[in-house]
């Protein structure tokens, strides 16, 4: 079946409503037709394949009434020879502002919980692997900026030859939907660099034969 937009209908500022008539066609395609608001747009970042085969299957015949959910407060339902695409009211989610960090040194992050501190270190070959609590970067462009996820995120995952989207890699990596919007992203000037437990950049490799680096610390916050 293919997705043909019947009508897109305004609703209130932060909701959406839209009707779509089921024609015979040879695919299917949760985006195509829809004129997605922002929080609409955010879900497709996450929608998975167990996403995509529910809505597939509101396709079949008999199906009337069914409903389906995506990530971020939207629903999908089957409504006769229609599907009904709408957002669900959501619980105000739990604010993670934006942090600064200038330099190096020790550094709450408010909002977060956490501690970071970042410092100078004599490398000398040591371990550089990336964990969920520290990071070894072999240059930093201050200040930092400690943040939640967004929509469009894309880094080099390290040992990677190209850029890919945040959003996939969690998904790679089975991150948790409820997750992924707790997880700091952490950047400086030249982009992502590491986001906690999920990956590294590439450019923050430390050669071999380094001297000196950066290490990055994420503590619980006291």
């Amino acid at each position: 079946m293919h997705l043909h937009c019947l009508a897109g209908l305004g609703g209130r500022p932060r909701s959406f409503f839209q009707v779509i008539v089921l024609e015979p066609g040879v695919s299917f395609d949760i985006g195509v037709g829809i004129n997605l608001r922002r929080r609409a747009r955010r879900a497709l970042h996450d929608v998975e394949k167990i996403h995509f085969d529910a809505a597939r299957r509101l396709l079949s015949p008999g199906l009337s009434g069914r409903r389906i959910q995506l990530p971020h407060g939207i629903e999908i339902a089957r409504e006769g020879a229609s599907l009904i695409v709408r957002e669900r009211p959501l619980a105000s989610p739990i604010s993670r502002p934006v942090s600064i960090v200038p330099g190096e040194g020790r550094w709450p992050l408010p909002g977060w919980g956490l501690v970071m501190r970042v410092q100078g270190i004599d490398f000398g070959g040591a371990s550089a692997a990336a964990d969920d609590r520290r990071a070894v970067v072999a240059r930093l462009r201050f200040p930092l900026t400690v943040r939640p996820r967004r929509p469009g995120d894309r880094l080099r995952p390290f040992g990677m030859s190209g850029t890919r989207r945040l959003g996939r890699i969690m998904i790679d990596r089975k991150v948790p939907l409820s997750r992924r919007d707790t997880i700091p992203v952490v950047e400086d000037r030249g982009g992502i660099l590491w986001v906690p437990g999920v990956v590294a950049a590439e450019r923050t490799r430390v050669r071999t034969d380094a001297a000196t680096a950066f290490e990055i610390l994420i503590e619980p916050g006291r």
